[in-house]
């Protein structure tokens, strides 16, 4: 053996065996799922596409349309445009896995109607490594006490459950029909397992952004603690940790080092400092109608935009009341829920109190603006930038923020509501 050679091989058995040593453990974490939960959204099927994307000639008249959520971290479109036609026996997909709005460089995908399940990975057209797999399936498996409140035997819905749908998607004429919606699901969990102390403890990686990376700073360490063998978001929040907490396991506590950016494995260490518990701190402001100071950077003061009437507004006009600075898109489900309450709160509030600029990141502009109209949303609306949305460290959507009148601090909140506001700054008219 040469002196390269062996150097290698000491140095390969070294790395095999420093994991006590150095404190460090890496975990593979083999297995693509969802939660251990039983959380689905609707996909409804529609006669046209919101997107204008290029379509082939499918040899039928009347394809329906849907479209799955992508995410709203990413460069490329946030929703995939798809395409379904219904035959007897089963459903052809056509989906635009690379996300490029172009149907005729996708070969259809068979979903038969005796099979309930459906898979597909949706590619980033910047990092083809970068996937994201989505789910479409008929029917949950629920209890039947919670299955015949949703569904009936032939897979049509509840007329209630049907009616409750329709009103949150702004959907009239949906009546719950089988054939006439999908469920969906995000399969952006990454698990495995981690022996500490003679325990086995499962560990999973959740791609909150739901963009095919499990490092992005918004993703979840989650760890199952109590040994029930579930990793979800809603049971179990103190197994849930930021991938820059500190957390206890056994007698020691460890960080994360290092996460593979396509969640293949992760990197945890020993560490002497104590636990964080950051997930468990902002989940318990959100749910409390608690929220978030900060600072306002003097850049705000200083902007002058263009709204989408093609008005100039100067920031700097609006200082000395409450701003309240609303990110939203019109893809966004949470954020289209928040409206009403986003009325009321402008409505009811005098201009020389309180003033609301929306700033929209739009799928679709044309879709985005008639969604606008219709819902008379009367105050300033801007297209969101990338310096804005950095700035104030947008993560999520929707984000609210509420700059008070000193014009140097701030109130951030997720989904706001009028009592939110209220509670804050009075509703006196």
């Amino acid at each position: 053996m040469n002196k390269k050679s062996f150097l290698f091989s000491v140095f390969f058995i070294l790395t095999l065996t420093s994991s006590h040593h150095s404190q460090s453990i890496r975990i593979k974490l083999d297995s693509l799922t969802t939660l251990d939960s039983d959380e689905f959204g609707i996909i409804f099927l529609e006669q046209k596409l919101n997107e204008k994307v290029i379509l082939p000639d499918f040899g039928v008249s009347e394809p329906k349309f849907f479209e799955m959520f992508y995410s709203w971290d990413t460069k490329d479109d946030h929703l995939i445009s798809c395409a379904v036609i219904q035959q007897k026996d089963r459903e052809l997909l056509f989906i635009d896995t690379n996300n490029n709005e172009d149907f005729t460089d996708e070969q259809s995908m068979i979903f038969p109607n005796a099979q309930n399940d459906f898979y597909v990975d949706i590619i980033s057209q910047l990092d083809a490594k970068q996937k994201l797999k989505l789910k479409l399936f008929r029917t949950v498996s629920v209890p039947d006490s919670v299955q015949n409140k949703l569904f009936d035997d032939s897979g049509n819905m509840n007329p209630a459950f049907a009616k409750m749908m329709s009103n949150l998607d702004d959907k009239p004429h949906f009546a719950g029909e089988k054939g006439s919606f999908y469920l969906g699901g995000r399969v952006t969990l990454r698990r495995g397992t981690l022996q500490i102390d003679s325990v086995v403890y499962q560990v999973g990686v959740f791609d909150f952004s739901n963009n095919g990376l499990w490092n992005d700073e918004s993703d979840l360490l989650l760890i199952d603690y109590n040994q029930n063998n579930k990793l979800n978001l809603f049971d179990e929040e103190g197994e849930i940790h930021k991938l820059n907490d500190v957390f206890s396991l056994g007698a020691s506590r460890y960080r994360v080092k290092y996460v593979d950016k396509y969640g293949e494995w992760i990197e945890i260490e020993k560490t002497e400092e104590q636990a964080t518990f950051y997930y468990l701190t902002e989940s318990k402001r959100s749910f409390t109608s608690s929220h978030g100071e900060g600072a306002v950077d003097k850049f705000l003061w200083e902007l002058t935009k263009e709204d989408l009437n093609g008005n100039s507004i100067s920031f700097k006009d609006y200082k000395g009341k409450y701003l309240l600075l609303n990110f939203w898109g019109e893809w966004c489900k949470p954020c289209r829920e928040e409206i009403p309450d986003l009325i009321e709160i402008y409505d009811n509030i005098s201009r020389s109190k309180l003033e609301i600029i929306s700033f929209l990141k739009p799928s679709d502009l044309e879709t985005a603006k008639k969604f606008i109209k219709n819902s008379k949303m009367k105050w300033t609306q801007i297209i969101l930038t990338d310096e804005i949305e950095d700035k104030f460290k947008v993560r999520g959507y929707p984000t609210n923020i509420l700059i008070h009148p000193d014009g140097t601090t701030y109130t951030k909140y997720g989904q706001v509501s009028k009592d939110n506001i209220a509670k804050l700054i009075g509703d006196a008219k």
